[in-house]
């Protein structure tokens, strides 16, 4: 059964339990969260990593301190222990992280808060010429929403392949058109085939996901602090 579990929280309503949360972050983790240069960024670094953590452990039975997380060469972090064959993804924008979650296949996942203004000059740099055609026949008012559905379509289906964005992102073209596409293209030599769907989580943000076909089901939670609830 081809599911995708998508899970997200609202960073600053668990800002006066980062402390807390940080205690549940590696030391890699830790160190990471230093580097921030702004209080804010490393708070919410810190509870997005958190509650990863949390959430995964709801699967494997672990304790959120044990688990033991792996990169691949670009970065996308999948589990050292993995017995259920458990593939995720995580976004973070602004004030919220989106944790996709499922068995056996790859999975992306893309949150973006959307801008005020309209930068036409990078849609033409990253998007293919289709791309850019169909941003421009919309409305003026509405390309900046426009632009932020191509690009967390198309991050989350190059999260999905565990790529770097920038060698792909205009490899293949998305329908602005369409909530939900069946992307196929070349990679490795080898034909890649995705489900590709954007998901409304927010006001003012663009989310999408991105698993290998075919898709059967998403469900979605959002972990406030009263508790989980089903969306």
């Amino acid at each position: 059964m081809n599911v995708v579990h998508l899970w997200y929280i609202i960073l600053d309503d668990f800002t006066d339990k980062h402390q807390e949360l940080a205690h549940l972050l590696s030391i890699d983790e830790k160190k990471r969260s230093e580097r921030f240069r702004f209080i804010t960024h490393r708070q919410r670094f810190i509870i997005a990593r958190a509650f990863l953590r949390k959430i995964l452990s709801l699967y494997t039975k672990e304790t959120p301190q044990q688990l033991i997380f792996l990169y691949n060469n670009h970065g996308k972090p999948y589990l050292k222990n993995n017995p259920l064959n458990l593939h995720f993804n995580v976004s973070h924008s602004h004030n919220i992280a989106v944790f996709a979650i499922t068995i056996q296949k790859e999975i992306g996942v893309d949150i973006e808060k959307v801008e005020l203004r309209f930068n036409e000059a990078i849609a033409k740099r990253f998007f293919t010429v289709e791309e850019c055609q169909q941003l421009m026949a919309l409305p003026e008012k509405e390309r900046v929403v426009g632009f932020y559905k191509i690009w967390s379509r198309k991050e989350a289906l190059i999260k999905a392949l565990g790529a770097e964005l920038y060698l792909l992102i205009n490899k293949f073209t998305v329908n602005l058109h369409k909530n939900i596409e069946l992307i196929q293209f070349n990679y490795h030599d080898q034909q890649a085939m995705f489900h590709v769907e954007n998901i409304d989580l927010q006001k003012n943000y663009q989310c999408a996901i991105a698993i290998e076909k075919p898709l059967e089901h998403i469900q979605c939670w959002q972990w406030q602090k009263q508790g989980i609830i089903s969306i």
